[in-house]
């Protein structure tokens, strides 16, 4: 049974429409669709819940996992990832697209690392987000023997998706393709005129666009492209679609505040696409909240493949989720959150000591105003806290 994984960039929930992801919209409605669904609040987080089925606790950080950081490789390089369980049983894999998930192991050059954590090839990659969709440093990887290209010209979107459709083409089952997308995250661009055949019949945006048409143009070329691999793989596969995080401040549209998007815990930052299209499952809309790192113990359940014991992803709906990262100034943003009520700790960068807000989930589901947290009930509050102090980093990480 072959699988893709496949995740877009800089997405929350309320931009999936089926005007803009009509693609998408049409795969929802035959699957099973995870309405609260949650994310960390920026990506590296996000991506290495999924590859290493993991909290940051567990992870050993819950800071951007550097490409480049040699002297912080986390986890060990015996920790299981989904791509080398499902290699060990058969699968043949490859990851489409931008890494951002960890560093290489051993100090060996950064274009192993994606073959270092279990995938076969990694193809028409980028080590971290994209300097231009025209301009890109590229590699392209199948075991040890690698190919670099600095400033590669040709459109990134495009490059990702043949580089998909070629390896599902040239590679025999079973198979787990990975593609993880630059789309439609920055820098917001015109569509080229070479690469509009991605926008599927939506007019392109010209010059003197605003930043949110660019945004949505490189978001139905994410849609066009899914759809594309979608037909590809077939109606057998497993197929699951995601975001990594919210909508990004410089991307925003009506209704979303750029203060309370990509890069806080807040619903902006974290509410996220999920959907999954599991053989023999029905669709459906999920109950309960699921949150990105759930994703690898759900492909494996419906794989029939055993969950490593080291995993915290979880195949059943949760009553409760985390959403947490440590950003480049220090700073820290994490919270807990149930059908009722949201806590949200934030820790300046040298402190110890967090700010903390709550929100009632019932008459603000939006989370648009924060409260003091004894507007809490004593027992839920105590209980909140206990959540985020068992989540907590280890002393000395």
């Amino acid at each position: 049974m072959d699988v893709l994984l496949f995740g877009l960039d800089d997405v929350s929930l309320s931009d999936v429409t089926a005007d803009t992801c009509p693609r998408i919209t049409a795969f929802r409605a035959t699957a099973i669709d995870f309405q609260q669904a949650y994310s960390h609040p920026v990506c590296s987080q996000s991506r290495a819940g999924i590859l290493y089925g993991a909290f940051g606790k567990a992870l050993g950080t819950i800071s951007d996992l550097g490409a480049f950081d040699y002297d912080l490789v986390r986890p060990p390089a015996s920790w299981p990832t989904l791509a080398s369980v499902l290699g060990g049983a058969g699968y043949t894999t490859a990851l489409v697209g931008k890494w951002h998930c960890g560093a290489p192991m051993n100090g060996s050059a950064w274009e192993l690392g994606p073959w270092e954590r279990g995938y076969d090839s990694w193809l028409a990659g980028s080590p971290l987000n994209l300097d231009s969709y025209t301009g890109w440093l590229r590699t392209d990887a199948t075991g040890s023997n690698f190919t670099t290209i600095p400033n590669y010209i040709l459109y990134a979107t495009a490059e990702q998706r043949g580089a998909a459709l070629d390896w599902l083409t040239e590679t025999t089952g079973p198979r787990f393709l990975h593609v993880a997308l630059s789309a439609p995250h920055g820098p917001l661009h015109l569509i080229p005129a070479a690469y509009q055949y991605l926008l599927a019949g939506m007019t392109p945006p010209i010059s003197g666009a605003t930043a949110r048409e660019k945004y949505l143009a490189m978001l139905r070329t994410a849609d066009t492209v899914f759809g594309d691999i979608l037909d590809e793989v077939g109606p057998d596969a497993i197929v699951c679609v995601y975001s990594d995080n919210g909508t990004a401040p410089g991307s925003v549209g009506a209704g979303q505040n750029p203060a309370r998007v990509k890069g806080t815990t807040l619903i902006g930052g974290t509410r996220v696409l999920l959907a999954a299209r599991l053989p023999g499952v029905p669709p459906g809309t999920a109950s309960g909240f699921q949150h990105l790192v759930d994703i690898p113990a759900g492909i494996l359940a419906v794989a029939g493949i055993a969950k490593p014991a080291e995993w915290g992803s979880s195949s059943v709906p949760r009553s409760s989720v985390l959403c947490e990262a440590q950003f480049a100034d220090g700073h820290k943003d994490r919270c807990v959150r149930t059908a009722t009520w949201m806590l949200r700790q934030i820790t300046a960068a040298g402190q110890s000591t967090p700010t903390e807000e709550a929100y009632n989930r019932v008459s603000d589901p939006l989370e648009a105003t924060p409260l003091a947290p004894v507007a809490m009930p004593p027992a839920v509050l105590t209980a909140m806290r206990a959540a985020l102090e068992a989540a907590a980093l280890p002393p000395g990480t």
